[in-house]
């Protein structure tokens, strides 16, 4: 059985399908207009948990704050929710993509002072999330929690050109 991807496909059977085999053009259409459409999903991003600490000899950025990167494989259209927990510091994290791009960045959408980003991973590959602060030589321990986005959340691929930390 030949299943339709994507929800144009009723709305393009007018158009295709006289072109392609008139005489069953109004059969097909017909057919086409109570085909179930699917959308090819992704399993969802396989969750983990990890302890790690930022300390002065990890990446130093430009702003004078530290980083710690942690690779995370990825498949497009995955949907994921990052945590980055601590009582040591006022928690920053980035999402960057196999293309080098800053897919969503976060401040304190957790609670407190920790940062929660969740997006749609935009291309297959390896991910970085980088663990930071949101002010500059803060150091300490942290929790890193990554996993599927839950269906009660928003959810959205971030455009890559608002993806400069300020």
């Amino acid at each position: 059985m030949n299943w339709i991807i994507g929800a144009f496909a009723p709305a393009l059977a007018p158009v295709l399908v006289p072109a392609l085999a008139p005489a069953l053009a109004p059969v097909i259409a017909y057919q086409l207009e109570r085909v179930p459409i699917l959308w090819a999903q992704p399993a969802p991003i396989e969750p983990f948990t990890l302890t790690a600490e930022l300390t002065r000899r990890d990446r130093r950025l430009p702003d004078g704050s530290y980083a710690k990167l942690h690779p995370l494989n990825g498949i497009a259209g995955q949907q994921v929710t990052i945590d980055v927990i601590s009582n040591d510091f006022d928690a920053f994290v980035l999402l960057v993509g196999p293309n080098e791009r800053v897919i969503g960045q976060d401040d304190d959408s957790g609670e407190g002072r920790h940062a929660r980003l969740t997006s749609i991973l935009t291309i297959t590959g390896t991910y970085q999330i980088v663990v930071n602060t949101a002010r500059p030589g803060e150091i300490g321990r942290y929790t890193l929690t990554v996993g599927p986005a839950s269906d009660a959340m928003e959810v959205a691929a971030l455009p890559s050109a608002a993806s400069a930390r300020e």
